[in-house]
């Protein structure tokens, strides 16, 4: 009995320590950023975000960044300098290339905005004059030129997540039913094992997407995600010991102990936490 009490209490220990390790530092983890595509890229083209605001952070009207400029990049940023907008944006002398086809502004970018494109071939500044609004903790955005001027939408990246969640739902099913089939757990159980994880894996991650798709991956979203899973082991623990107590096992033909059932939930549950939280940290789904 003293062997099973202490197992127990390691498997409640290992995440603890798990989580106790995490490196804490204000300026770590994700940054918002806005993430713009070029659909049909134009060779020798700058691009520019202006702001109602007149500086934020690093960033103002007076605080040019050109110690490491070349004279282009120079050249560059007066041509944006220049631009007088009709409902006073401002630039911040923030620009990129946008030749590669993408232009990503990583660091606290402006939540309202708008785009101007400089064309050196043709020395202009083009602009639909549009203003836009950061939807998400991470805007996407495609744009397309169209003669003049340009267009712009939003491309969030709905496809990535929904493939991401697939791909945690079938590692976590994978691991929690690895270990219910070494406790013993066949027919009937394992089937309510399943429809079980199916569930509060996919309420878990509809909670965890929400809150990333406003805040992120960052410190809080890891804490949230502590949370639930640590609400998930004690549902799951109720609902086997429910279940498996109007459920007897089927080759042997007894119910199981709550001692099994705690067991194998603990196990299964710190298992599937870890993997979760290597995928979640490694790849950021």
């Amino acid at each position: 009995m003293k062997i099973k009490r202490f197992l127990i209490f390691v498997l409640f220990l290992i995440p603890l320590i798990f989580i106790s390790t995490i490196k804490v530092s204000a300026d770590t983890g994700p940054k918002p950023k806005i993430y713009i595509k070029i659909e049909n890229k134009m060779e020798g083209s700058y691009i520019a975000l202006i702001s109602e605001k007149r500086g934020w952070g690093p960033y103002s009207i007076n605080g040019k960044r050109d110690t490491y400029w070349t004279d282009e990049e120079k050249l560059i940023d007066s041509k944006f300098s220049e631009y007088a907008d009709k409902d006073n944006y401002y630039y911040v002398h923030e620009f990129g290339d946008i030749s590669d086809g993408s232009y990503i502004w990583h660091y606290m970018p402006p939540k309202d905005f708008k785009i101007l494109i400089y064309d050196t071939i043709n020395d202009r500044i083009i602009t639909n004059d549009i203003k836009y609004t950061k939807y998400a903790f991470s805007s996407y955005y495609k744009l397309t030129f169209n003669n003049d001027n340009f267009d712009v939408v939003e491309d969030y990246h709905y496809g990535h997540e929904v493939g991401s969640f697939f791909l945690r739902l079938t590692i976590c099913l994978s691991i929690e039913i690895g270990i219910a089939l070494i406790f013993k757990f066949f027919g009937t159980k394992l089937i309510f094992i399943i429809i079980t994880n199916v569930i509060t894996q996919v309420l878990l991650n509809v909670a965890l997407n929400i809150y990333c798709y406003y805040n992120g991956l960052g410190f809080f979203a890891y804490r949230l995600y502590i949370t639930l899973e640590v609400a998930i082991l004690l549902f799951e623990f109720v609902a086997y010991l429910f279940a498996f107590n109007v459920i007897p096992q089927e080759k042997e033909k007894h119910f199981d102990s709550k001692l099994k059932i705690l067991l194998y939930t603990a196990i299964s549950n710190v298992s599937s936490f870890v993997g979760g939280w290597i995928i979640l940290s490694t790849f950021g789904m």
